[in-house]
């Protein structure tokens, strides 16, 4: 009948839609082979892979469709990573199902999973009592993106770009979260090559104020989140309800449990030294060790040019003139390690500069250039390069270059 046709045509148009729901998703998530959403038919046959390999470690290989429904809410950071298979820590083993280990070659070379190891121990056996603890998920650095250990690309773990991350040497992401009926608190840990890489890292991507009591080497926080350095380490936890005492003291505890862990204190970088102490604005110091970071904080003429990627670092920090000469200006100083290599900067950062501003005032190794709105000075010191940015008046940062000791 006709009304059976249409029920009939109803029902193929709606399979339909689903299917091109599920390519869509798939499509987003880059090359990854196509998993049909249904749980019928969640392995189909053509996704055969080669035999198990050894065990490693207590790493167990799942599948996003054939986890229970209790341990499928998304976590921040791996936005698509539900439609094809992940890493993960711990958690309930039985509920999981094992597949073979993925093939070999992919993505994530085995020195860079080698390094999501020892991230994962410090969080995959941390619980709450009345909460839902989610399986660490672990993410290794390549290139400018993350990968899992299957080869799967992310642009970013746990709510940060990996191309930022990248730029300070980050080595590996694990995200744990842990829920409750309406609140849940999620941690972030990156894994950084250096120290100085985890602390740029922390200057530059922690929240709220600094802390009286300090955790670990370096530690902020505000209503919701808590952030600290720990030796090669940069951890951020957070809650997802606002004026959530509860979770704020959940994350209190664990970020306590973490420092705890990572036995490797360590000192803020020495460049941090050569920042000028007077009228300094406390808390403002950062850590540059690339440009994407550095344009988020100093917007100034050709900054590309500064070659900071080529450094060993660039320092940076706010100062504030009280009255009667009241100034808010910004101050950068990297440091090149070879005085050639800072020369040959200086040289084509002014001469750049000279192209499109006037030169204001000029000294040896020193020269003022008239932005718009603001007066800009570069000045050269042996391997380093100072760049003093928002004065008003033309005299100021020359005041403030006089207070440089290095």
């Amino acid at each position: 009948s006709a009304t059976g046709n249409a029920s009939i045509h109803a029902q193929e148009s709606a399979t339909a839609c689903v299917q091109a729901e599920g390519s869509t998703l798939l499509a987003d998530a880059g090359d990854a082979p196509p998993v049909s959403p249904t749980a019928e038919d969640s392995h189909p046959s053509d996704m055969s892979l080669p035999p198990p390999a050894a065990p490693d470690s207590d790493l167990t290989l799942i599948s996003a469709p054939s986890v229970p429904p209790s341990s499928s809410i998304p976590l921040p950071g791996t936005k698509g990573f539900q439609q094809f298979f992940i890493y993960q820590s711990g958690g309930n083993k039985a509920a999981s199902q094992s597949l073979p280990a993925p093939p070999a070659g992919g993505a994530a070379g085995a020195a860079d999973w080698q390094a999501v190891k020892e991230p994962l121990s410090l969080v995959e056996s941390l619980s709450a009592p009345g909460w839902i603890t989610r399986p660490a998920v672990g993410f290794a650095g390549s290139g400018n993106a993350f990968v899992t250990e299957s080869g799967f690309r992310a642009d970013e773990a746990g709510g940060q770009s990996a191309a930022l991350l990248r730029e300070f040497g980050c080595t590996s992401a694990v995200v744990k979260r842990f829920q409750s009926t309406q609140r849940a608190v999620v941690l972030n840990l990156y894994g950084f090559a250096t120290t100085d890489g985890a602390f740029g890292a922390y200057s530059t991507m922690r929240e709220g104020a600094s802390t009286v009591v300090v955790r670990g080497d370096a530690s902020s926080e505000d209503d919701g989140s808590i952030s600290f350095w720990r030796g090669n380490y940069f951890v951020k936890l957070f809650t997802t309800a606002e004026d959530d005492e509860i979770g704020k003291l959940l994350a209190t505890q664990l970020a306590d449990q973490i420092a705890a862990r990572i036995d490797e204190p360590a000192r803020p970088p020495c460049l941090l030294s050569s920042l000028p102490v007077i009228d300094r604005v406390a808390g403002s110091e950062r850590l540059f060790m690339g440009p994407l970071v550095a344009r988020r904080y100093l917007a100034v003429p050709f900054i590309d040019e500064l070659l900071i990627d080529k450094s060993r670092g660039a320092v940076f920090a706010d100062y504030q003139f009280p009255q009667p000469q009241a100034e808010r200006m910004k101050l950068l100083i990297a440091d090149y390690g070879d005085a050639s290599l800072a020369g040959s900067v200086y040289k084509g950062y002014v001469e750049s500069l000279s192209e499109v501003h006037k030169l204001a005032l000029q000294a040896a190794g020193s020269k003022v250039f008239k932005l718009k709105d603001s007066y800009l000075l570069c000045c050269l010191r042996g391997t380093r390069l100072a760049v003093i940015a928002g004065a008003r008046r033309k005299l100021s940062p020359v005041m403030l270059a006089r207070c440089l000791s290095y």
